[in-house]
């Protein structure tokens, strides 16, 4: 089975907003997801969690499912599920063989995400499950030209198959200047990484 790699860099760039405003310190007090709001998707089966000061945002593609975002701030969490026929006929089993046969390195890196070298770079990288599903996530900061100006985007991200869907779960900032994305995702981080972390697939 081949898998049509151009499908990851059409769905990777959803939900990259932008939001430029003043930051907001995160109190870690509000970091439990047992007491966040929980979106539960009986569609295409799954369910994630964020803060209860968060606020569900328009989607940014028509294969956005949720997108939440902090009340004020950059920052966002989106997931894609992206129907896909050529997907339809394989088991779990063989999907996760094939995302476990993805190489992860960073020109492939590269190739996913739609960027050129020259625009990103991989700060971590590595294969994942979530549940009985397998995934690849990585890490990555970019920058380029809009006709706004200069963007910095530093992001995670993860990539599964599940029959007949290509997802992607995306957490991250975007900002005008590098050291404002950074100071903003070091201080989400703590929040991106549960949210994230509390995906999961469920029965349909």
């Amino acid at each position: 089975m081949v898998i049509i790699i151009i499908f990851l860099a059409r769905n990777f760039l959803v939900g990259i907003g932008l939001v430029c405003v003043s930051l907001l310190p995160v109190s870690a007090q509000s970091i439990n997801p047992n007491l966040w709001q929980t979106h539960l998707n009986k569609e295409f089966g799954f369910r994630i969690s964020y803060p209860n000061d968060w606020k569900v945002v328009p989607s940014k593609g028509p294969n956005v499912r949720i997108s939440v975002s902090p009340a004020s701030g950059p920052g966002n969490c989106n997931v894609v599920a992206k129907p896909m026929a050529d997907l339809k006929g394989f088991s779990q089993q063989q999907l996760n063989q094939e995302i476990d046969a993805m190489p992860i390195d960073d020109a492939s890196w590269s190739e996913y995400l739609g960027f050129p070298p020259s625009q990103f770079t991989m700060i971590e990288r590595r294969r994942a499950r979530i549940i009985n599903v397998s995934a690849i996530y990585g890490l990555f900061e970019v920058r380029f030209q809009t006709l706004e100006g200069f963007i910095f985007g530093k992001k995670a991200v993860a990539v599964a198959f599940t029959p007949a869907v290509l997802w992607t779960i995306t957490c991250g900032v975007t900002t005008y200047t590098q050291r404002e994305g950074r100071q903003r995702y070091d201080e989400l981080q703590p929040y991106l990484q549960k949210i994230m972390g509390s995906f999961i697939f469920i029965a349909r």
